[in-house]
């Protein structure tokens, strides 16, 4: 082959890989931060970041041992507060383990968070909710919420959930919900939400269990669950009845897992709920090897209206810092979710793996839903500025603003 062949055979081979390069770049959009936070006295180590949460202009970053609470204002973040429980000697380490906003009230979970000695004697570890509210732009802590029946170990305040005068709490056993008068500003234990014996829109067996995650909006609270025989994940609705104020059951929606993965004696659960109107989204994931896990949207004509499943989202473009081994273990996709009108945010974390160790590592993916139309498409990748292990993502979404907390990032 003459020099010449030779010459134009590289160039064509090279001019090849710079279209090819270009169009997987296009095709894999990744988007990576546009403004990064730290508290003012944050250090490595201190899990800022563990959990957010943004509600308009206000943003409430855990941390651990705190809530930094940041206003975005004239195009800049600002530090606006560090919110402290009155009974710091009490929390055990772990405030924060959820946190939730909605106008001027953020509410904190601490799960392990000792009781009260004057509220329940006996009992140590019941877990806690404490509830802050702004006026001007100082914050304060307004009131602390226990269990009705305080016991230890069940981890009370694992996930917190919030709108206007309504916190919904889920722990091992039970989902909560706590109710303030608009007039005295006192919080009250409303009731526990269960599915009924036999409610009128019946689901057949096999049966249905709650999880402990949920959120609310407005006067629908959505609570995960899982189906006994590990048929399915469902979606628990419930609804606040408009001539008595109370909740009461509503709906099931049900994400059947194929039978085909059920004989083989595959796994799947409710890993995180997210509720914006009249448009839900939950995230599946699969406890067994090799499998991404998935996230479904479901939707209702109006208020009144039933719910039914209008799309199922996956990830594209899957990275698994492990390697060949980490297909041994889950990928978590669904563990964590966010919507928020036509924009919705699912994070994977599951476990990874290498010859040596096996941690816990994530991706957060952005999906668009296209106009006129129930379809949604990936957005975007969102990546922290370095590509390494144990990016742990946490989210939140508003209508301005998407936040991804990143707990193993170190302040430089």
């Amino acid at each position: 082959m003459s020099t010449v062949h030779l010459r134009l055979l590289l160039g064509l081979a090279v001019s090849l890989m710079l279209v090819f390069a270009i169009v997987a770049v296009r095709s894999k959009p990744v988007w990576q931060p546009n403004t990064t936070l730290y508290g003012s006295d944050a250090k490595h180590l201190n899990a800022f970041g563990y959990a957010v949460a943004i509600d308009q202009n206000t943003l409430a970053v855990a941390s651990g041992v705190g809530i930094s609470v940041f206003e975005y204002s004239s195009s800049t973040w600002v530090e606006q507060a560090k919110l402290l429980p009155d009974d710091m000697q009490r929390v055990s380490g772990n405030f924060g383990r959820s946190v939730a906003i909605s106008g001027d009230t953020i509410a904190v979970s601490a799960p392990t968070a000792m009781p009260d000695v004057a509220h329940v004697d006996g009992v140590s570890g019941t877990g806690a909710i404490y509830i802050f509210t702004r006026q001007g732009t100082t914050w304060k802590q307004q009131a602390k919420l226990f269990p009705p029946e305080p016991k230890g170990g069940f981890h009370f305040g694992y996930d917190v959930a919030l709108d206007q005068n309504t916190v919904v709490v889920g722990d091992d056993r039970d989902v909560y919900v706590f109710e303030r008068d608009p007039i005295t500003a006192t919080w009250s234990y409303t009731t526990n939400l269960v599915i009924p014996p036999n409610p009128e829109r019946k689901v057949t067996a096999p049966a249905t269990y709650l999880v402990r995650v949920a959120t609310v909006s407005g006067d629908t609270i959505l609570v995960g669950g899982n189906k006994s025989q590990a048929a399915g994940v469902v979606g628990v609705l419930f609804e606040r009845q408009p001539q008595t104020g109370t909740w009461a059951y509503d709906q099931e929606v049900v994400f059947p897992v194929p039978q085909k993965l059920l004989s083989h004696g595959i796994i799947a659960g409710t890993g995180s709920v997210a509720l914006d109107g009249n448009t839900l989204l939950l995230g599946v994931v699969f406890s067994s090897p090799g499998f991404i896990g998935s996230a479904y949207v479901a939707k209702r004509p109006t208020a009144n209206g039933d719910w039914r499943q209008t799309a199922k989202i996956a990830p594209r473009y899957v990275h698994r810092l492990g390697g060949m081994l980490s297909w041994l273990f889950d990928y978590g996709f669904g563990r964590r979710v966010a919507i928020k009108g036509d924009y919705a945010v699912v994070a994977a974390i599951g476990q990874q793996s290498n010859f040596f160790v096996r941690s816990s590592e994530g991706e957060a993916f952005l999906f668009r839903r296209q106009p006129n139309s129930e379809y949604w498409s990936q957005l975007a990748k969102l990546v922290p500025r370095s590509d390494r292990k144990e990016f742990l993502p946490t989210i939140s979404l508003s209508n301005r603003h998407l936040i991804i907390g990143d707990p193993k990032a170190r302040n430089a």
